[in-house]
């Protein structure tokens, strides 16, 4: 059964085409009277859903005459602008040829059933390319009756019903502006002459495929007045993960919905809106009035990987719809990377042994304060060691320390000469998140920050092993 993403619950408008009707020119032909507005509301449809954008949330009770938006605001301008658009097309023509052409074959004309089966494949080669189309459905038989024709959008079939003159079996699935709300199947009568409607409406002659040309729609309610934040674009998996939006009606009458909703899609699309949800408030919104949605997750995730979270709302049909920035700056979808948990590492630094380059400088004695982070030691423990140049002594100290991936390890080595006066020094921090420097190292004391080489030179080793988150 194919179909586009196209929803009437979704993306169709939810108030009835009782729009007055309207006189429209034709090309190559002149003037006709048009159904209300059904190909404005098929356009503006098909607009909407082209532009990623939700319909306008509206009501029939929101209208002060309870039925359409009026003349003169942003929502009905649009609407009869794209009824005027839809019979500007060069196709339109055929609500005028078809409905002076017989039902069958005639020695002018082919015939409207004809006619209509050349038709179909047009339209399930789109639809199943993913593209939902317009329709005009001819139901007149006298140019007086031209208002009796009708525009939908053709979203899906499938092959079950009586194709017309013999060829493949199909049934439509459309969007009918008189039927807000819900899903209208078109399919042959059991004389495979006249398509009938599932919603009761008067049987149709055939139906053609219809040009369109997508436009931007002008006009939105539910916008995002202030985009998503979250508290970080690398939550850790398991941990806290907060996000908030701020919803505005931008339109000219009441927004509905369920609820506000952060949605979040995991890094193989899978749904996990439970990690932040909605708001649980069904409230409209009045023009001009926004509403902030706060969610926290003190769990967030499921695996590491990418992450993306929306800004939408759930309709009071039951539908998944985003809502589209309504400021600049503003964003409705973000992308987080959940990372893992850091690993804490177990290091240790072993200092194996001291060599003496330059007894004299020291006086001939040398002791070492050895430090490890706040860890500290002393060699000797008491006094100092006799030294002569080139001799090399074991120190045999070890530290253990455990450090997360993000924390410092530094180092730090001070001689003390004879008399008790600073004889060298070593400084060596490592900042690496994974790996500390791991290996042998050996460094040549300095006698300070701006002078030269120290005399003596320290031998250590610092070995990471990985723990368990």
């Amino acid at each position: 059964m194919p179909r586009t993403g196209f929803d009437p619950r979704a993306h169709g408008f939810h108030f009835a085409n009782d729009f007055v009707d309207k006189v429209v020119t034709v090309p190559g032909y002149g003037e006709v009277a048009t159904d209300g507005r059904s190909g404005g509301m098929a356009f503006a449809a098909l607009d909407y859903w082209f532009a990623g954008l939700p319909v306008p949330s509206h009501r029939p009770d929101d209208f002060p005459d309870r039925a359409v938006p009026e003349d003169g605001t942003r929502l009905a301008d649009f609407i009869h602008k794209r009824l005027f658009d839809s019979y500007a097309t060069w196709s339109a023509r055929q609500f005028l040829t078809w409905t002076l052409a017989e039902d069958l074959p005639s020695w002018s004309s082919p015939g409207v059933a004809r006619l209509t089966s050349q038709e179909l494949p047009r339209v399930r080669r789109s639809i199943d390319a993913g593209r939902p189309v317009v329709l005009g459905l001819v139901g007149a038989r006298v140019l007086e009756e031209v208002g009796r024709n009708r525009q939908v959008v053709a979203y899906g079939y499938d092959d079950d019903g009586a194709g017309p003159g013999g060829g493949p079996p199909i049934r439509l699935f459309v969007y009918d502006s008189h039927h807000p709300d819900t899903e209208v199947v078109l399919a042959l009568e059991a004389g495979g002459q006249l398509w009938e409607a599932s919603a009761g409406d008067d049987a149709w002659r055939g139906l053609f495929l219809q040009d369109y040309a997508r436009e931007r729609p002008p006009y939105i309610d539910l916008g995002a007045a202030k985009g998503i934040w979250v508290n970080s674009w690398t939550p850790t998996l398991d941990g806290n993960f907060v996000a908030q939006f701020t919803a505005r009606n931008y339109g000219e009458y009441r927004a509905h919905l369920s609820e506000l909703r952060l949605a979040v899609r995991g890094p193989a699309g899978e749904n996990l809106d439970r990690f932040l949800g909605g708001d649980g408030d069904p409230t409209p919104l009045e023009p001009g009035e926004e509403r902030a949605v706060f969610k926290a997750s003190d769990g967030f995730g499921t695996v590491a990987g990418s992450y993306a979270v929306a800004a939408g709302y759930l309709s009071e049909q039951g539908c998944w719809l985003t809502i589209p920035p309504g400021e600049p700056g503003a964003v409705d979808e973000v992308g987080v990377t959940v990372i893992p948990p850091p690993r804490r590492s177990r290091v240790t630094v072993t200092f194996r042994g001291v060599t003496v380059e330059d007894a004299d400088a020291l006086g001939g004695r040398l002791a070492l304060r050895l430090a490890v982070g706040d860890q500290a030691a002393r060699w000797p423990e008491e006094g100092a060691a006799d030294v002569q140049d080139g001799k090399r002594f074991d120190l045999d100290q070890r530290f253990d320390l455990v450090l997360n991936p993000g924390s410092p390890l530094a180092l730090a080595i001070d001689g003390e000469a004879a008399d008790g006066s600073p004889a060298g020094e070593v400084r060596a921090p490592y900042l690496g998140l994974d790996d500390w420097g791991a290996g042998e190292h050996t460094y040549r004391s300095r006698l300070g920050p701006d002078a030269g080489d120290g005399p003596w030179t320290v031998e250590l080793a610092i070995e990471v092993t990985p723990l368990d988150a």
